[in-house]
């Protein structure tokens, strides 16, 4: 399989999270859906706005799909701890196509419901314990919420005026064992 197929394949597989155009030519590269999430966000035939929770969705979509985990399964479960704007967005993402594999999106309503993720979107303050909770296993934690103590949080996605922007923690990345893009870490606001 040569890369550039490999790339024209995970763009094609995008295109349902990024149901709008900008109007410009995008060159097939590696980071073309993150940068046509930070520069695109009106599609410009029926002028519908894409929403910051879209775009954080589509964001932890492909946070998701350049990651690599240390086990391959044929669905990953991408959990939901609490509720508000944003975390309702990432329902879309059920069925979604990931490594020869399928997105499934659950709930998390007792801590011990963690232990079945392989990625944990934490939209609420009361669940910022849950990573410790599961310290030594592979999941990749995300937040738009951004705590003190957010030592725990690998990625966290910020809205910035009209754009969507995230933060890395390395040292919580590699705490999981599970490996994100050199290419994505370039395009982080900040890794630390």
């Amino acid at each position: 399989m040569s890369y550039s197929f490999f790339i024209k394949q995970k763009l094609r597989s995008l295109k349902t999270v990024f149901p709008f155009s900008c109007g410009r030519v995008v060159t097939f590269s590696f980071l073309s859906a993150f940068l046509l999430t930070e520069t695109c966000f009106a599609e410009t035939e029926t002028s519908n706005i894409v929403s910051s929770s879209e775009l954080q969705s589509a964001f932890v979509y492909n946070f998701m799909l350049f990651s690599q985990w240390p086990n391959k399964k044929n669905e990953r479960v991408l959990c939901v701890a609490g509720q508000n704007r944003d975390s309702l967005a990432l329902k879309q993402l059920e069925g979604k196509e990931l490594d020869g594999g399928k997105i499934s999106v659950r709930r998390i309503i007792t801590d011990s419901d963690v232990l079945q993720c392989d990625a944990l979107f934490i939209a609420s303050l009361e669940y910022m314990h849950l990573p410790d909770f599961v310290e030594k296993d592979p999941i990749l934690v995300f937040s738009n919420l951004r705590p003190d103590y957010a030592d725990n949080i690998a990625i966290i996605i910020s809205s910035l005026g009209n754009r969507v922007v995230f933060d890395v923690n390395l040292s919580s990345l590699r705490k999981s064992n599970i490996h994100l893009g050199a290419s994505v870490l370039r395009l982080a606001r900040s890794t630390q």
